[in-house]
């Protein structure tokens, strides 16, 4: 349905359409690298340490941005 409308609009229209739906698909690829750094950092620290601690999500959460920070120099 928004495709046929973006197909039967302006040019200009369409280009808006199609940076709309460009910056969408960067920003689910920029959420998608995030989490599996995420996921991988925390289970390389799993592995090396041999420590697995499950202390809630909330707590896993942060234990990640930590790693995150730590990675990025921060």
């Amino acid at each position: 349905m928004a495709l046929a409308r973006l197909i039967s609009s302006s040019p200009q229209k369409k280009v808006q359409g199609l940076m709309l739906i460009v910056i969408f698909v960067l920003i689910v690829i920029g959420i998608v690298t995030v989490a599996a750094f995420l996921v991988t950092a925390h289970w390389r620290f799993v592995l090396q340490t041999g420590r697995m601690e499950f202390q809630g999500v909330a707590a896993g959460l942060l234990d990640d941005i930590a790693l995150l920070r730590a990675y990025l120099g921060g």
